[in-house]
């Protein structure tokens, strides 16, 4: 990867874990050309299987370089805490229905730092 004097090197952490009701997940996104992008389909993105740990289905590094003021977004999904439901409605109601979505977007400071957006 040709190195460039404005790059800066980010490494992120995606995972999916299992949490109480289910499972917990956090990828992330890069605006390229006026689209987000995840993350590991970035050009020259170095992608690093972590060693999985207890509770982890899945864990990895994305190592990117990319120019201050770049944007990115983090999406988190879990599990919602749900209202006690008798046994029929479990296998009736979309577990869909029951997942929180959080996004929150950054730029990419000067030093190198993840500094979020106040739009985001």
């Amino acid at each position: 990867m040709p190195t460039e004097p404005n790059l800066r090197t980010l490494e992120l952490t995606e995972f999916e874990r299992i949490v109480p009701r289910g499972v917990q997940k956090q990828t992330w996104a890069v605006r390229l050309d006026g689209r987000w992008v995840a993350a590991t389909k970035v050009p020259g993105a170095e992608v690093i299987q972590l060693q999985g740990q207890a509770g982890v289905v899945w864990q990895r590094c994305v190592r990117l370089m990319l120019q201050p003021n770049a944007e990115l977004r983090s999406t988190t999904e879990s599990p919602q805490s749900v209202k006690r439901r008798d046994v029929f409605s479990v296998i009736t109601v979309d577990a869909r229905a029951a997942t929180r979505v959080q996004r929150l977007e950054f730029r990419v400071t000067a030093s190198g730092t993840l500094e979020r957006s106040k739009t985001g």
